[in-house]
């Protein structure tokens, strides 16, 4: 059973809801932590939390994260983010009493289990990296406890920023130069798992609390989604791999962040030179969609 610290910017993207609740629900994982970063990381929590209630699993420890990002932040943009309602916040209905933070901050919880299963945890990471490059400031040797860091970010490929690495660039460069093992899920190969307007129609007719919570979460979000046709769940990759790469075809890569570029802050971009992470060139969706339907939709 591989253990895994889940760290989320759980309540604007639908995927962080869908992943989390793949992640509690597969008898392959141990979820040992759960933290939140960027934003209001409190209201965060708060999803976090009901989620886990749901599933009857409030041993769980949790924490909520970082804020604002590393670097310099204009203050108007600190206090957008810290004003700003997640859109699934809307879950917590009133009289709902989301337990309280098992820590006060994400990154003493982090290092706390990892010095716990030293050797035997992975560490998940599908928001900003905030909390992770904290981490691996506050405990240099984090990077050689972790069995890899599984991350969803990146558009290396595809000449953009993608969100995650954009939250926060000066984050995503520590951890992308850290010397943890590093599995990538870029924008380019996890945008491809797509839970379709029929996928969802289908779990709207799964009578389990958990089926039930997911579609509430999913109406929520759907005003918010742009141009998408249903919840992409990016999320999922970086979590499946940790118990099964198979469902990924990678190659060792060297991806670093740009922080200094005017026009290219927040690009990932391949080089030549030493690998420092697997990245996924390629994967199974429709495998990964099919697992995820099953894993959410049992009794």
């Amino acid at each position: 059973m591989a253990k895994v610290i889940i760290d989320t910017d759980i309540g604007d993207d639908i995927d962080d809801a869908l992943a989390l609740a793949f992640a509690l629900r597969r008898p392959e994982l141990d979820v040992q932590a759960v933290t939140t970063v960027y934003g209001a990381t409190d209201l965060r929590l708060e999803i976090v939390s009901k989620l886990l209630t749901i599933l009857g699993r409030d041993d769980i420890p949790i924490a909520p994260g970082a804020r604002h990002p590393m670097g310099e932040t204009d203050p108007k943009v600190k206090k957008s983010l810290d004003e700003r309602v997640p859109n699934q916040h809307a879950f917590l209905k009133p009289g709902d009493t989301p337990r309280p933070a098992t820590r006060d901050d994400a990154v003493d919880l982090i290092l706390e289990t990892a010095d716990k299963f030293a050797g035997d945890v992975y560490l998940v990471t599908i928001g900003a990296e905030t909390n992770i490059a904290l981490a691996l400031q506050r405990d240099p040797d984090l990077a050689k406890k972790v069995k890899a860091i599984a991350i969803m970010g990146g558009a290396p490929f595809d000449n953009r920023v993608e969100w995650n690495i954009r939250c926060d660039p000066d984050a995503a460069e520590i951890v992308f130069a850290s010397e943890a093992r590093k599995f990538v899920a870029s924008w380019e190969t996890s945008r491809r798992v797509v839970m379709t307007p029929p996928y969802i129609d289908r779990l709207r007719g799964v009578e389990t609390s958990i089926a039930q919570a997911l579609v509430e979460l999913i109406d929520a979000w759907m005003p918010h989604r742009g141009a998408k046709a249903g919840p992409v769940i990016y999320d999922i990759c970086p979590i499946l791999w940790c118990y099964d790469p198979s469902f990924f075809t990678m190659e060792p890569r060297r991806i670093l962040v740009e922080t200094k570029g005017t026009l290219t802050r927040g690009y990932t971009v391949p080089l030549q030179g030493e690998p420092n992470c697997e990245l996924c060139t390629d994967l199974k969706h429709q495998e990964i969609l099919d697992l995820f339907m099953a894993t959410v939709s049992a009794a």
